[in-house]
């Protein structure tokens, strides 16, 4: 949207000049000084209990290898509005500081004709959820035969990790789609979700799909309503199977994985949860988004010495509703129907129904 410079003050002017010429000049500037190209995602916005100006920005920043960057300090970025620059203070925390905790499900195809050894997916799912630690609320699904919630919600790691070591191999048929909408329903129950990053579904796969009662599309449709970020970790030989599920984790916010080497599924693993704990939180005070049921942009931009990216993401507000109105309604409402029932008794010949 453009912007109007009569509205605009002299420091904001100065700040988006600097953008508009760094934006073209990125890559060009990144490889003539060294500073690398990151990639930046907006894994959530929450308004926080402070008030309904108070945004937290649940932000990813990923190298060229795909590894989150870290040493990353609030004087790198720079924050835009629906096109007008924040130009109050930003706090920058690691979620690992901020005492918020991620939710996640392990999706695990059992299927005692796998290609690929149960026994390496089981060691690389139980290596990830121990790296993700205690402080994160997770469960545990097999989608072989019958969908089932093998462990969770829980944060006990060592217990989750137990569960799913402890997955037997299963004669059925691997029911992919049925557990991706079990992953969905079991994150939607865990608690406070909405102090949270998306929730995410990390799911370990040959890409068969062969007695699911629901379709990819009811798959597809779900996750993305939910917000739910995909980690696809695809294994086997043809990784052909897997171009679907690739597409989805990428519309979803998460990312997909292929190895024709089992032995590489627990190094994969590994970098999934070191994206997923490093994220980092923006705090801010803004003044021009509330809780409004509006749609409204943000723009993230990253300037630092070593790299630079940026990335926008556009959302609906929640439409929180003032204290007392919902009680206001239910009031009017209650005297409107005493007042149309005193009416009708008044009338002449009126008589209780029944």
């Amino acid at each position: 949207m453009p912007v109007s410079c009569a509205r605009t003050s002299r420091p904001e002017i100065v700040v988006i000049i600097i953008i508009m010429v760094l934006v073209p000049m990125g890559a060009g500037a990144g490889n003539s000084t060294g500073a690398a190209t990151w990639r930046v995602q907006v894994d959530g916005v929450t308004f926080g209990p402070e008030g309904a100006g108070r945004l937290n920005l649940f932000v990813t920043v990923l190298d060229p290898d795909d590894l989150p960057v870290q040493g990353l300090d609030r004087s790198d970025f720079i924050i835009m509005e629906d096109g007008r620059l924040h130009s109050g203070p930003i706090r920058l925390a690691p979620l690992a500081a901020s005492g918020r905790g991620l939710a996640y499900v392990v999706l695990v195809d059992q299927a005692e004709d796998l290609a690929t050894s149960l026994t390496f997916v089981r060691q690389a799912a139980a290596g990830f959820i121990k790296e993700m630690g205690f402080r994160h609320e997770a469960a545990v699904i097999g989608y072989s035969g019958a969908v089932e919630l093998a462990a969770g919600p829980s944060a006990d790691a060592g217990r989750l990790s137990r569960a799913v070591l402890d997955l037997p191999p299963q004669p059925e048929k691997p029911r992919l789609y049925d557990g991706l909408l079990k992953g969905v329903d079991v994150l939607r129950g865990m608690r406070n979700a909405q102090t949270r990053p998306k929730p995410a579904i990390i799911l370990l796969t040959e890409g068969r799909d062969e007695s699911s009662q629901f379709s990819f599309e009811a798959a597809l449709s779900r996750l993305l309503e939910a917000e739910v970020r995909l980690f696809l970790v695809g294994y086997g030989q043809d990784e052909s199977d897997l171009a679907g599920l690739m597409e989805l984790a990428r519309l979803s916010g998460g990312q997909g994985y292929f190895t024709p080497d089992p032995e590489a599924l627990k190094s994969i693993l590994l970098n999934v949860a070191e994206r997923l704990k490093h994220q980092l939180i923006l705090s801010y005070d803004s003044i021009r988004i509330r809780t409004d049921g509006a749609t409204h942009r943000i723009r993230v931009h990253i300037r630092a010495r070593a790299g630079q990216g940026e990335t926008e993401i556009e959302f609906v507000s929640p439409d929180i509703e003032k204290p007392g109105r919902g009680w206001f309604e239910i009031f009017t409402a209650a005297l409107a129907a005493a007042l149309v029932l005193i009416w009708l008794r008044a009338r002449p010949g009126w008589r209780r129904p029944g």
